[in-house]
C-alpha cells in the first residue's frame, strides 16, 4: 500500500494542510467543518512524524509536552470518536457558540462581531490557557506550535 494520501508524503506536507485550514478558518470563524478538519490535521501530525506501533510511546510523549497537543488531541479525538472517554483526555470540558452582534453571512467576520466557537477548558489547560478559549485562537497556537517545532525539521517522507 502507498503511504500519505496523494501529495500529502511528510509531516511538513501535513503541516502545509494545516495552514491552508487556518486561513479557512480565519475567513469563517463559525465553520464547525472546517475547525473539525484543522484539529484532525493537527492531531496526525504527531503519527505522521513517528509513525506505527514502534513509535506510540514518542507520540504519546510529544502530545504529554504541551498543553495546546493535549487539548487538541482531546478535540480531535472527542470529535472522531463522538464522545472522548481515554484516561488522556482531561482537558475540554465542553463546546458552546457565542452568538454575535452581527450575521456572519452578511457581515464581515474580521470587521463586526459575529461570534465565536469556544472550547471550555479543565485542568492544566484551564490553568495555563484560561477557563475558555476562542476555536481560531486555539488553532492558531497549535499551529505555531507545529511551525516552530523542532520535530518537523529534516524528517523525510512517511517509510
Amino acid at each position: 500500500m502507498s503511504q500519505g494520501f496523494f501529495e500529502l508524503k511528510t509531516a511538513q506536507d501535513l503541516l502545509g494542510k494545516l495552514k491552508r485550514e487556518f486561513t479557512q478558518l480565519q475567513r469563517a470563524p463559525l465553520n464547525q467543518d472546517v475547525a473539525f478538519n484543522l484539529f484532525i490535521t493537527a492531531e496526525h501530525i504527531a503519527d505522521w512524524l513517528y509513525p506505527g506501533y514502534i513509535n506510540k510511546t514518542k507520540r504519546e510523549s510529544l502530545r504529554d509536552s504541551d498543553v495546546l497537543l493535549q487539548v487538541g488531541s482531546y478535540i480531535a479525538n472527542g470529535l472522531k470518536h463522538f464522545k472522548a472517554e481515554a484516561k488522556q483526555h482531561k482537558s475540554v470540558s465542553g463546546t458552546s457558540i457565542t452568538q454575535g452582534a452581527f450575521d456572519p453571512n452578511i457581515f464581515q467576520n474580521d470587521a463586526f462581531d459575529v461570534g465565536h466557537l469556544v472550547i471550555e477548558l479543565d485542568g492544566d489547560a484551564a490553568i495555563k490557557l484560561g477557563h475558555s478559549i476562542d476555536v481560531v485562537e486555539l488553532a492558531r497556537r497549535i499551529l505555531e506550535f507545529w511551525e516552530n517545532s523542532y520535530f518537523l525539521r529534516d524528517t523525510s517522507p512517511i517509510s
